[in-house]
């Protein structure tokens, strides 16, 4: 039961990817395939936090996320 919680529904761990820019959220998307999950780094209460189901929504999330994040930094995770 406790896999299903750390490795989603497939049984895999969830790939992670650290970016500082656009460009590069554009890129890695092409690796992870959507729908993708962006967490700013450092926010406060998981401010930013948002799930992007194609490339519009990458964009607009990467860029809040980028605004947000103290150190501009963010993580997009890949969905299960």
């Amino acid at each position: 039961m406790c896999d299903s919680i750390f490795y989603g529904r497939s049984g895999k761990m969830p790939q992670r990817i650290s970016i500082e820019s656009l460009e590069e959220a554009i890129k890695q998307s092409k690796h992870l395939g959507f729908p993708i999950e962006i967490r700013p780094w450092f926010s406060l209460h998981g401010a930013g936090r948002s799930v992007a189901n194609n490339l519009v929504e990458l964009k607009k999330s990467v860029e809040d996320g980028l605004k947000l994040s103290p150190c501009k930094k963010v993580d997009l995770v890949q969905d299960l």
